[in-house]
């Protein structure tokens, strides 16, 4: 979707966004950090084998049951926050604003 909006001269707002979700995920890490912390000192014997024996995407996996739930808790009101008052919600509305109706749709089914 960044390139069609790029292609229809919308790179401006695209990296305002960009930008803006970035220093919010910056914002995040350090929640991050404990939980994913936490994660591998709860990490089983057998939960190492799955991973050293399991598919390439055996960590993700590991990883995303004993912290994802917690990960979105915690990142949901900071990138909230930092969205909010970046003003990445004017940047996004600004962008499809710009790039018409059907770009929009894209990046709400990318977003969500």
């Amino acid at each position: 979707m960044e390139s069609i909006a790029r292609k229809t001269g919308q790179g401006l707002y695209v990296d305002e966004f960009v930008t803006t979700l970035n220093r919010a995920a910056e914002q995040a890490v350090p929640e991050a950090s404990a939980i994913l912390g936490d994660s591998i000192r709860e990490l089983s014997v057998a939960d190492a084998k799955s991973i050293l024996n399991g598919s390439d995407d055996a960590a993700t996996q590991y990883f995303r049951k004993s912290s994802e739930a917690q990960l979105e808790e915690k990142f949901r009101p900071i990138v909230e926050r930092a969205t909010n008052s970046a003003g990445v919600t004017s940047a996004y509305k600004s962008l499809l604003g710009q790039a018409g109706g059907m770009l929009g749709v894209f990046f709400q089914y990318r977003l969500t």
